[in-house]
């Protein structure tokens, strides 16, 4: 089988490429996968050899995957899937900021991005998108300066219906965004449920080794630490976390926290947050950090937290590092994570009682060493059993050769044939 992939350059700083980085030898050992990226940014690839989407010709290949999420640099597939079809690994339900990219006008406002409010999501969406007409933006940093910033109504408005009514067929990480794709679209739809993948990464070193490659010291090196991993942002929780973590220290004052990714300023007043409570000496924040240095911040771990609300919907990149690191991982309570392995996580539901709940959850996993390892050993069990990138390439091929090949190729196989029994001039 050979397969046309369109995904972001290796060059570029993305989550979702870096997924696709990791399943491509795993995929590239079961069919003949050739790399399509945005025109003008293939010379990123390197020796991956990378091609311009505008060379893609649907009818060379059997099928069309897209590694497709909520990022501003996955607008460019949009027009393409409109166009063409094919499969689309569905990373987020909420593509609100591939959206704005695609479609300048929303980002303007006014009666264009209204309509195409509508276009995108459907009544309800534009009736949101109408509270909100002055101008809904991305979160892209080459945006001007007074453009830059979340609008209040992000995640109520996936602006998702280019991607979920025009592709041929899906690729999700759980149940729920299947049943969303389903009833989205109301038809029959090709479509397979297929984990994130992780890496075993798991070491026997000792964790101290990783705290001190991190720059960690004295009771940081020796004491229980807590990994969250991902940019530093309200979404992922980090409010209520450093809310838990306070209240946990009134109990187990050597509780500290090591905040792994990107810092958002415009977004969370961290370093506010960490004063007001208390915690200048519990917490550090490393900003961005190259791939294998996370692998380090997760093995530091005795304990890894990987919180999220509002979701847009998708499998937590950073939980499953964690598991490929052996660690467990208390994750919010959301359906999206339903399919995660019970042994090797804890969920946290959100409301009332989140903070006092993920409190009483450190306390509890603090003091208790065997159920950590427990719930290590589950974490490894899940990757070989479950996730593992070669699993889930293999189920990748599975249901690419059950699917329908891209309806541009369908189409230039029927223009193909008519052409064909034309009687020569």
């Amino acid at each position: 089988m050979k397969v046309a992939l369109v995904t972001t350059p290796a060059g570029a700083r993305s989550g979702i490429g870096d997924y696709t980085r990791h399943l491509l030898p795993y995929l590239r050992e079961r069919c003949q996968v050739e790399l399509f990226v945005e025109s003008g940014r293939e010379g990123e690839n390197g020796e991956d050899g990378a091609r311009p989407l505008a060379e893609l010709r649907p009818r060379e290949h059997d099928q069309i995957l897209y590694q497709l999420g909520n990022e501003v640099q996955h607008a460019f597939m949009a027009p393409t899937v409109r166009a063409i079809g094919g499969t689309v690994v569905l990373h987020d339900w909420v593509l609100f900021d591939l959206a704005v990219a695609a479609s300048p006008a929303l980002a303007r406002g006014g009666w264009g991005g209204q309509r195409l409010a509508a276009r995108e999501g459907g009544l309800r969406q534009a009736l949101v998108y109408a509270r909100n007409r002055r101008g809904v933006v991305p979160r892209d940093e080459s945006a001007p300066p007074a453009a830059r910033g979340l609008s209040r109504d992000r995640f109520d408005l996936p602006l998702n219906r280019s991607i979920v009514r025009h592709a041929d067929a899906f690729l999700v990480h759980s149940e729920w965004m299947a049943r969303a794709v389903r009833e989205d679209r109301n038809a029959r739809t090709p479509l397979a449920v297929v984990p994130h993948g992780a890496e075993r990464r798991w070491r026997d070193e000792e964790r101290a080794a990783a705290r001190r490659r991190l720059g960690l010291s004295g009771e940081w090196v020796s004491g229980f630490l807590v990994t969250s991993l991902g940019s530093v942002q309200p979404h992922k929780r980090v409010a209520s976390l450093l809310e838990a973590l306070a209240l946990a220290r009134r109990e187990r004052p050597g509780l500290r926290l090591l905040l792994a990714g990107e810092a958002r300023p415009d977004e969370y007043d961290l370093d506010g947050a960490v004063r007001r409570l208390g915690l200048s000496d519990a917490v550090r924040a490393t900003g961005y950090l190259a791939e294998e240095r996370c692998w380090d911040a997760l093995h530091a771990a005795d304990l890894c937290v990987n919180l999220r609300g509002p979701s847009t919907g998708g499998a937590s990149g950073g939980a499953f590092q964690a598991f490929g690191l052996g660690r467990g991982v208390i994750v919010s309570d959301l359906p999206e994570n339903a399919e995660l392995a019970d042994e090797c996580v804890v969920r946290v539901p959100h409301g009332a009682r989140e903070v006092a709940e993920l409190a009483r959850h450190l306390i509890e996993l603090r003091d208790d060493p065997e159920r950590r390892a427990r719930m290590e050993a589950g974490a490894r069990r899940f990757v070989e059993e479950t996730c593992h990138w070669g699993l889930v390439a293999a189920r990748y091929v599975e249901a690419l050769e059950s699917f329908p090949s891209a309806r541009g190729a369908r189409r230039a196989l029927v223009v193909g044939l008519l052409r064909s029994r034309r009687p020569e001039a």
